[in-house]
């Protein structure tokens, strides 16, 4: 039996210049469609983290008023610089209540929480204040909401809209604290509902 020509074998083991670049290009589109599909699921993980975490920073406040027996606040706060406009998230407590009655300062256990949340979402009034606002205590210029969280469980009836710090992201949750029974909801907003909502820019 005559041997295989060496030509031969090499054309059988042997991809050709066409094969090798449909494989190449196979590859990069795999790998943009991967890399497309983790951003995108990165971006919405975001908003969907940062309701998780407001709702665990309400929740938190709220099982510390029942426990303590002692109100805490949870308020929305304008912060502004010379470049921005921003609408950061806080509770605060009255510590002493008997000896400096009215005097609130930052509960600093929840401030971890707070921060998260403010870095992944930007809050604001559902309701402009001053347009309907229904919070349980008068706002300052700074103060753009604040809402009574009590030893009883129940809250200050109110609204907040949820943003993506991340513009991509166009979606919107509504946050609202249903007031005598203390129940917290959120829900994805559709394009009409809460459209007179201010922009907040950072």
């Amino acid at each position: 039996m005559p041997a295989r020509q060496p030509d031969q074998s090499r054309a059988i083991r042997a991809f050709t210049l066409i094969e090798l670049v449909m494989a190449i290009g196979l590859l990069v589109a795999l790998t943009g469609a991967i890399v497309f599909s983790f951003s995108s699921l990165q971006k919405n993980q975001q908003l969907n983290e940062g309701v998780d975490r407001l709702l665990t920073l309400v929740r938190y406040a709220k099982a510390h008023a029942a426990t303590s027996g002692t109100p805490l606040r949870f308020q929305l706060v304008q912060i502004e610089s010379e470049s921005a406009v921003d609408s950061r998230v806080q509770v605060i407590w009255e510590p002493d209540p008997f000896n400096h009655p009215g005097e609130f300062v930052p509960f600093a256990e929840a401030a971890p929480l707070s921060e998260a949340v403010n870095e992944l979402v930007s809050v604001q009034p559902a309701v402009p204040p001053g347009e309907g606002d229904d919070t349980g205590a008068a706002t300052t210029d700074s103060v753009l909401n604040d809402f009574g969280l009590y030893a009883d469980g129940s809250t200050d009836h109110g609204k907040l809209i949820i943003t993506s710090r991340d513009t991509e992201d166009r979606r919107r949750f509504l946050f609202e604290l249903a007031g005598i029974t203390g129940e917290l909801k959120t829900r994805q907003l559709n394009s009409n509902e809460f459209s007179h909502t201010p922009e907040v820019t950072y």
